[in-house]
């Protein structure tokens, strides 16, 4: 059975004075479960210059 996606911020909301703004859809990537975590240690790049298609 297929899982629902989580959501990961691309800029971590502690960074955020505000954290309200980390939660803009520019900051929010989907992700499956073990991609997510690999993306919250650092072993895989979900940088906004990785993620945009729009280049």
């Amino acid at each position: 059975m297929g899982r629902e996606p989580d959501v990961h911020h691309i800029t971590p909301v502690r960074e955020f004075e505000n954290p309200q703004r980390a939660h803009t859809v520019d900051n929010l990537i989907s992700l499956c479960r073990s991609c997510h975590r690999l993306a919250e240690i650092g072993s895989i790049d979900v940088s906004p210059s990785r993620t945009n298609n729009n280049s």
